[in-house]
């Protein structure tokens, strides 16, 4: 009988553990990870200039911020950029579904690029490095809903001169270790 307490605590304690409200029943899977991704890349490159409102593929609107330049030295140019990118009732089919997305806080993206051409404008050394940050909140059309932190990096002095640098965005995102070929992104 001594141990009937003990019992009634680990019983209490996983009853507890097991009603975490907090986790979707369905998370994101990885294909609907990489879909999400790729949703905030369109709305980027779907932004024009300073700040704009942006449609989102299936319904409602992202506000993209946008503040890049670029300078040349001689044969090496070089680009930095930085990307903010604030959802609102964004509406983006993901694989077999439609998710609602909303800024929690947002998603940044910053960009550090160099090149080096030769004679003939071809590349000849150069370096890139991508940094996506932030989070956003999803809902599910049967209701669920999660936070997707995204902490994903790309690096790359591999140069393509009709694609750019080549190379994978790496790290978390929406829980999941990803390694993501820039070209699932890009193009």
């Amino acid at each position: 009988m001594r141990y009937a307490p003990l019992f009634v605590l680990v019983l209490l304690a996983t009853g507890v553990a097991s009603c975490d409200s907090t986790k979707p029943a369905n998370p994101l899977t990885e294909p609907e990870t990489v879909a999400l991704l790729r949703e905030i890349f369109l709305l980027m490159e779907d932004a024009g200039g300073d700040s704009s409102t942006v449609d989102c593929s299936v319904g409602g609107q992202a506000t993209v911020t946008e503040l890049a330049y670029d300078r040349q030295n001689g044969d090496t140019a070089r680009f930095n950029g930085l990307w903010t990118i604030i959802p609102t009732d964004c509406e983006a089919n993901v694989v077999s579904d439609t998710l609602i997305l909303n800024g929690k806080p947002n998603v940044r993206y910053t960009v550090e690029a160099w090149a080096a051409f030769d004679a003939d404008s071809e590349v000849v050394r150069g370096a890139a490095r991508a940094v996506f940050g932030g989070a956003v909140t999803w809902r599910r059309q049967n209701g669920d809903t999660d936070t997707c932190s995204v902490d994903l990096t790309f690096e790359s002095t591999e140069f393509d001169g009709d694609q750019g640098f080549k190379g994978d965005f790496r790290g978390r995102m929406c829980g999941l270790d990803l390694a993501i070929d820039d070209t699932e992104l890009l193009w």
